[in-house]
């Protein structure tokens, strides 16, 4: 399985109201992009969550994020064109339908490069 279709899964396995919005992290939540550092971390081993007190940042070689996944984690997913457009406005409006299409249409276009 590769991470790309891990974090499908993921997504389409995780209730609505359980994705976060707004943040890679809040409490157990994840936003898409905030499962994506989850299974890079899973993955390779490499960055970790640190507290905060709404939201949890995810540290990666001493940088520190919130909203945006670290650029080796793009990478791991997506190559070196990182995540689709619009992807992380969609999982804050709800769209989930949406997300999910965006991250199969990514799948496809990587199997064909």
């Amino acid at each position: 399985m590769t991470p790309l279709d891990k974090l499908i899964e993921r997504y389409e396995q995780t209730p609505d109201d359980q994705i976060a919005k707004g943040a890679l992290r809040i409490g157990d939540c994840f936003c898409v992009m905030g499962m994506a550092c989850d299974i890079y971390r899973e993955d390779t081993g490499q960055g970790e969550w640190v507290e905060g007190p709404d939201v949890r940042a995810f540290r990666f070689r001493g940088e520190m994020e919130t909203l945006h996944s670290p650029w080796q984690v793009d990478d791991y997913f997506f190559g070196p064109e990182g995540f689709p457009p619009d992807l992380m406005d969609e999982n804050d409006g709800g769209h989930k339908a949406i997300v999910l299409t965006m991250l199969r249409e990514a799948k496809e276009k990587n199997a064909t490069q």
